[in-house]
Formats: structure tokens, C-alpha cells, sequence
């Protein structure tokens, strides 16, 4: 499914966009030419930010949810677009879809930067099943007994909030 922006929203959205400090001034993003939207299941990207040192083209998703397939599809599709330099995951990499470490494997390929997001979380302990309905809870449970050892240690130090450049990184 890609998210579809009709002319009364990208208008909106065109002038709804931040506003970046680069280089001692202020670059307002406005135009939808420097930002690609698409979402594919619970994945979203963002591509067309720039930092301090020029264009950085970062490739920001959320909410895999182990999906490898989906995953791999709003990569491929960021690559035809424009291509990206980063990926910046924000949280829950991991949960619910069956495969929880090709996910990590697929990230860990690419030049990331990737903050925790509950399932990432629950899934090596550092937050409890308390939190999570009953469907979430068993999908968790699931999940943590599908992690090697490395993938668990990968989710465990992830942060939950990251600073890149100007930007806040959090789930």
C-alpha cells in the first residue's frame, strides 16, 4: 500500500514542513521534490534531508515489525528513487512478522542509525510483558525465543533516543 498525497495535501504539506538550521541560516523544506513519502504495511520513509555537511540522504523507517519482506521492498524502492546514504531506523525493527533477524541482518548491512522502540525492547527484557495486550505479549514472547545471540545484544544496546546533526531520533 503506498500512502498517496492529493493536491490539497501536498500543498499542506509543502508548507507544513520544518525548518532546518544549516550553515547559519535557516532552510525551509518546502518542497515535496526534497521529501519522497511512501509506505509499504507499517513502513515509512522519508528521503531528502540535508545536514551541516550537504545533502545527506537519509532513509527513515519505522515500524518494521520483522517484515522482512515489506523492509526490503521500501528499500528497494528508496534506491530507484534517489538512493540513500543512511538509514534511520526508529524503533520496533522487531515484533509481530516472522522474521526478526533477517530484519536485523538487512539493517545491519546498510550505514544506520537505528533508536529501540517497545518491541525492540520487550523482546530482550528491558521492558516487561505488563505493557503489551495479549495478542503483542505472545507475538513478543515469540520473537525473543526466534533471536540468536547477537541479535538480542544488536536490540539491547540499542538507544531509545539518538541525536544526528539537528535531529532528535526517537519511537
Amino acid at each position: 500500500m503506498l500512502l498517496r498525497l492529493y493536491p490539497e495535501q501536498r500543498r499542506q504539506a509543502s508548507h507544513s514542513l520544518w525548518s532546518h538550521p544549516l550553515a547559519g541560516r535557516t532552510r525551509q523544506l518546502n518542497t515535496l521534490h526534497n521529501l519522497r513519502w511512501s509506505a509499504i504495511d507499517h513502513v515509512s520513509l522519508i528521503l531528502g534531508i540535508l545536514n551541516q555537511g550537504g545533502h545527506l540522504r537519509a532513509l527513515i523507517v519505522s515500524d518494521v515489525h520483522s517484515n522482512l519482506e515489506a523492509f526490503k521492498s521500501v528499500i528497494a524502492h528508496a534506491g530507484e528513487i534517489e538512493g540513500f546514504d543512511q538509514i534511520w531506523l526508529l524503533g520496533d525493527l522487531v515484533g509481530y512478522g516472522p522474521d526478526p533477524s533477517g530484519c536485523i541482518d538487512l539493517l545491519r548491512q546498510f550505514d544506520h542509525v537505528a533508536v529501540a522502540g517497545n518491541h525492540d525492547l520487550v523482546a530482550v527484557g528491558r521492558i516487561g510483558l505488563e505493557r503489551f495486550n495479549m495478542h503483542a505479549a505472545t507475538a513478543a514472547e515469540w520473537t525473543t525465543g526466534q533471536l540468536s545471540e547477537e541479535d538480542a545484544e544488536f536490540l539491547a544496546e540499542l538507544p531509545v533516543r539518538c541525536e544526528v546533526h539537528d535531529f532528535t531520533l526517537v519511537h
